[in-house]
């Protein structure tokens, strides 16, 4: 049968990979947030027809 007790190593490993696990949500969380509250604009690109195009009567 194996005990529930944990050599004192094993415990400090788990209180670290839980710290960090909390630590990693926290951080998600907060990016998350800053996103969401950020508008996208979207950029509009216009560009001039070029001056050789306008004198053949491409555009």
């Amino acid at each position: 049968m194996q005990d529930d007790e944990l050599e004192p190593a094993d415990l400090k490993e788990a209180i670290k990979a839980v710290t960090t696990a909390k630590l990693m949500i926290e951080v998600v969380t907060a990016a998350a947030t800053t996103i969401t509250a950020t508008p996208i604009t979207a950029a509009t690109i216009t560009t001039a027809p070029s001056a050789t195009r306008r004198r053949k009567g491409v555009v």
